[in-house]
């Protein structure tokens, strides 16, 4: 005999006697199903958890896909916008000292693209943004800007350190070539190098201004 129930003997017999009103009598029973509910009601509940990974996991791999460029790997104009404001954010705030970016212009893509086709453009694409990925470190942001564009964001880097980066960069990319129906075509590029630090903007750090730049051209990178 449970604790919600008590006996009586009335007229010769025994009477069990509620002591809970039948709304919270049902309460209890939902709280004190029997065994196959509570599987049932448990695998439902595992079922709905499950569910709804799958759509969270779903949905991060959309805003993923949305700041990422499919032809070369990297970030995309989008994306590398938010990873610039966050390091401005950070730099405003005195989390770090602020770093450098780094834009990268092939120059010669357009020539590619013209004799060759716009297949081999993307070939030449594709190639820089592995080559990107290789070189920096895993605080450091590469992206594909878009046209022949690409830029590197180096948070926490020295100037001449990263200037020194750069220059092995660029003698890297000047050196790489690629085979195109029998052809060897050679890449050409340029870095510009900006330094960044608190109080900058976002829209400054793009401007075609030549205040705190460095250049490092093609040709002079080439071996």
């Amino acid at each position: 005999m449970t604790a919600d129930y008590i006996q009586r003997k009335e007229a010769g017999r025994k009477m069990r006697i509620s002591l809970l009103p039948k709304a919270l009598r049902d309460i209890v029973g939902m709280l004190e199903p029997d065994a196959q509910t509570g599987k049932t009601r448990s695998n439902m509940m595992q079922r709905a958890e499950r569910k709804i990974s799958e759509q969270s996991d779903h949905i991060r791999k959309l805003e993923e896909s949305a700041l990422m460029d499919s032809l070369t790997g990297l970030l995309n104009r989008r994306g590398f916008a938010y990873a610039l404001n966050r390091e401005l954010g950070r730099a405003q705030r005195g989390h770090n000292k602020g770093g450098l970016l780094v834009l990268i212009e092939i120059e010669n893509l357009k020539n590619i693209n013209h004799i060759h086709s716009t297949r081999a453009g993307d070939v030449c694409l594709n190639l820089v943004g592995h080559a990107l990925k290789n070189e920096i470190r895993t605080m450091d942001v590469a992206a594909f800007i878009g046209g022949d564009e690409f830029a590197l964001l180096l948070p926490n880097a020295e100037k001449e350190q990263a200037l020194e980066r750069a220059q092995k960069l660029a003698l890297r990319l000047n050196n790489m070539s690629f085979i195109w129906r029998g052809t060897e075509i050679a890449i050409t590029s340029a870095l510009s190098l900006k330094s960044y630090g608190p109080g900058d903007l976002a829209d400054s750090m793009f401007r075609k201004d030549r205040k705190n730049t460095t250049e490092v051209k093609g040709a002079e990178a080439r071996a």
